[in-house]
């Protein structure tokens, strides 16, 4: 995991470091661990859309914007990436090796 942030408190990146390492420490399969965390993903989205006037109100106009423009905006981009290798993934879990002309792969 690489640290993006901008040399501010306004989330605790070794929480969310330890978070990370205990999930992959759960052993999951990749399947499930692609499941679990869209689970997370969705649950924490959901959080955040609900908490966010509650956070806006705790930071402040300016701190909420700059929370928004950077580590939000860094997670939703991470989000974003992730999507074409879930695709690639599950096309390659649906496909018959004949349906490829390079065969499997």
């Amino acid at each position: 995991m690489s640290d993006t942030s901008s040399g501010n408190d306004l989330v605790d990146h070794g929480r969310i470091e330890q978070a990370v390492a205990q999930f992959e420490n759960a052993k999951l399969s990749p399947a499930e661990a692609f499941i679990a965390a869209s689970f997370i993903a969705m649950a924490s989205a959901e959080r955040l859309r609900k908490e966010a006037g509650a956070i806006r109100s705790t930071l402040g106009v300016e701190l909420s914007r700059e929370l928004a423009s950077t580590e939000i905006a860094d997670a939703i981009s991470r989000l974003q990436d992730a999507a074409a290798p879930a695709v690639h993934g599950f096309n390659a879990l649906m496909r018959d090796d004949m349906d490829s002309p390079l065969g499997s792969f």
